[in-house]
C-alpha cells in the first residue's frame, strides 16, 4: 500500500446500502486513543451513528467487513480525520503531484511520456516538443488543483504525462480532459 505525505490514497469507488438490523453477530470496534476497546454490538454503533456527525466516519479512520452482502464488522478511530485539505467545508488548494497521488521529488529531472486516450484504441504514445515537457513539468510542480468542476467521467480523449525517474521509477501520472485534471470521481479546475 502506498503512503503519499503520511496519507493512504482514498478514492470513492462507490456506496453501499445498509439494511437494518444488522446481523446478531456484528461487532463495532472503537479505537480511543490508540487503544482498541473490546467489541460491542450493533445498538452502540448506532448510537455513536447518532451521537457523532456523519464526518466523523471517514475512509481514513473506519473500516467496514461484509460477508455475503451483510455488515458483520465497523472498526473506527476518532482520529486521524483525513488531509487537511479536505476537512473544510472549501476545500484549499492543493499542488498538482500531491492530487495525483504522485511524488514530488524527482519531477524536476523525471523522464515526461505522454499518451492520448481512445475508448475503442485505448493509449497511444504521442511525440512531444520539449516546450510541451517543460510545460507538463511545471503543470505536475507548480500547479495547484482548485476545486472540482464536475462529476463528469470519460473514457477515453485524454491525455496521460507519465513521470518517471531516469531509472525508469513511477513518479505521477497525471491526466487532462479539455483543461481539466480527470480524477476517479471527476474532473478537477487547476491553476498554473
Amino acid at each position: 500500500m502506498a503512503v503519499i505525505n503520511d496519507w493512504n490514497p482514498v478514492v470513492l469507488l462507490g456506496s453501499v446500502k445498509v439494511q437494518l438490523p444488522l446481523t446478531e453477530d456484528f461487532e463495532y470496534i472503537r479505537i480511543v486513543a490508540g487503544e482498541e476497546e473490546d467489541p460491542v454490538g450493533a445498538q452502540e454503533f448506532i448510537n455513536d451513528l447518532e451521537m457523532f456527525s456523519q464526518d466523523s466516519f471517514t475512509a481514513y479512520n473506519t473500516t467496514c467487513e461484509f460477508r455475503d452482502g451483510q455488515l458483520i464488522r465497523v472498526i473506527s478511530s476518532s482520529y486521524p480525520q483525513g488531509p487537511e485539505e479536505y476537512t473544510e467545508d472549501e476545500p484549499k488548494p492543493v499542488p498538482v503531484w500531491k492530487f495525483c497521488h504522485g511524488l514530488r521529488d524527482g519531477l524536476d529531472t523525471a523522464v515526461i511520456t505522454g499518451y492520448s486516450t481512445d475508448c475503442e484504441e485505448g493509449s497511444s504514445k504521442i511525440d512531444m516538443t520539449p516546450e510541451e515537457i517543460e510545460k507538463i513539468r511545471s503543470l505536475a510542480v507548480n500547479g495547484m488543483v482548485t476545486g472540482k468542476a464536475s462529476d463528469e467521467s470519460v473514457t477515453g480523449g485524454t491525455w496521460v504525462y507519465s513521470f518517471e525517474t531516469p531509472g525508469g521509477k513511477q513518479l505521477l501520472s497525471v491526466e487532462l480532459y479539455k483543461g481539466m485534471i480527470v480524477a476517479a470521481d471527476g474532473m478537477y479546475q487547476y491553476q498554473k
